[in-house]
């Protein structure tokens, strides 16, 4: 499922890519990619 998901991204990624808006799109991405790691560290650490 994951690597579905990732397929995805990077089809999506080259489609905004050659739209010129690449770079925001990327920063988005990781954004969200870095709240989803702290959030699942948060559950983590409480459940430990």
């Amino acid at each position: 499922m994951a690597q579905c998901q990732l397929n995805n991204v990077w089809r999506c990624t080259c489609l905004v890519n050659n739209n010129g808006a690449f770079l925001s799109t990327l920063r988005q991405y990781v954004t969200v990619q870095q709240e989803f790691s702290l959030m699942s560290y948060a559950v983590l650490s409480s459940a430990a």
